[in-house]
């Protein structure tokens, strides 16, 4: 890994993992190839958006696609032998 002089890190060969959660503070997470998976296995919110800004003009949540067939926007399943339930 490199560190540079205005703190940026930079990991290469391997990737990050961290143990006990990850904050961040200042300008959000941004993945910018491979994809992000969020996942749990306990009795918690798997994912949970929250915007507390008092006069929210923008989207909480924005999906965007150059695609436009071929694929399910979302794709929503439930039980043991998941059937989608809303695609």
């Amino acid at each position: 890994f490199t560190v540079a002089a205005s703190g940026l890190t930079t990991i290469t060969g391997g990737g990050l993992s961290v143990t006990g959660g990850i904050t961040a503070v200042d300008t959000g997470v941004t993945v910018t190839k491979g994809g992000a998976r969020i996942a749990d296995d306990t009795d918690i919110n798997t994912l949970k958006l929250t915007n507390t800004f008092a006069t929210l003009t923008k989207t909480v949540l924005d999906m965007a696609t150059t695609d436009t067939a071929g694929f399910f926007f979302i794709d929503a399943k439930v039980g043991s032998t998941p059937t989608s339930v809303f695609k």
